[in-house]
């Protein structure tokens, strides 16, 4: 994709499928449904099937004229394909890619998790291990690598990687008057959810807080500037705030549940 041509929907849905179809992987690839607003593309082998659906990306697009935003989309769709391939890789192979993602615990969610490598964190979240790329995470189901070890070795090579990659540097804080506000956006670094949760690094990079997850790789987190309840207040309804807003307007809503961290507990207090 050049700025200087002109691009179309429907030159970037030739791309995108072409981009696609180049991939390498231990099965035919067919496009099984060619619609308006994307395609469909098949696994010949294990007759499974991802759906790319460009019309949400598309509209992005021309509201920024930023091409950048398509060049990711394809990309990730590019990983959605190659994530086939892990199946036919050993445990040793995948293990340094493997992350723990958390997911909330909800009814539709119930039914997924006893299929995946998955502990609980609370009442409102798990945390499920998942594949990571550059673009794109999924969550592993056991009976699809039938060489796993047992879960809590999974976990556990899952849970060292990501402390061993570090916090992410994907990270911004603005000062408020009796608060500070931390914002995560989780894309191509190894940043998740999940580093909330690991006290050693969260006791590092920012101590007593309350955080949330609205979406699936956003999170926030506010740390008032004193312990008086005037100062806890305001930031935890400034807080609840941003979460409400960001979750109402997410396709990738996660939780509106604020997590209290003081001095290595963790107190779970709900919208409700």
């Amino acid at each position: 994709m050049h700025k200087d041509c002109p691009l179309t929907f429907d030159k970037f849905k030739e791309l995108t499928m072409q981009n696609i179809l180049s991939i390498e992987i231990n099965a035919e690839m067919i496009i099984v449904e060619d619609v308006e607003t994307g395609f469909t593309v098949r696994n010949g082998s294990n007759q499974e099937e991802i759906l790319i659906d460009m019309q949400t990306v598309w509209v992005k697009y021309k509201e920024t004229g930023d091409l950048n935003i398509l060049s990711t989309f394809i990309k990730v769709q590019q990983s959605k394909v190659m994530m086939w391939n892990i199946r036919k890789k050993t445990f040793s192979e995948i293990r340094d890619n493997l992350i723990p993602l958390v997911r909330a615990n909800t009814d539709s969610n119930k039914e997924v998790f006893p299929r995946t490598v998955a502990i609980d964190i609370n009442n409102s979240f798990k945390a499920a291990v998942a594949y990571d790329t550059d673009s794109v995470s999924q969550i592993l189901e056991k009976e699809m690598f039938p060489f796993l070890p047992e879960s809590d070795e999974v976990m556990r090579v899952a849970i060292n990687n990501l402390v061993n990659k570090g916090w992410g540097d994907e990270i911004n804080c603005y000062e408020e008057d009796k608060f500070y506000f931390y914002t995560f956006y989780i894309s191509e670094s190894y940043l998740t959810h999940y580093q909330f949760f690991i006290k050693p690094i969260i006791d590092k990079k920012i101590g007593n807080c309350f955080f949330a997850f609205p979406t699936n790789n956003i999170a926030y987190a506010v740390k008032p500037k004193a312990e008086q309840d005037g100062s806890i207040v305001e930031a935890v309804s400034f807080l609840a705030d941003q979460v409400e807003i960001k979750f109402s307007q997410a396709k990738d809503a996660l939780s509106e549940d604020i997590i209290r961290y003081n001095n290595g507990e963790y107190e779970l207090l709900t919208k409700n």
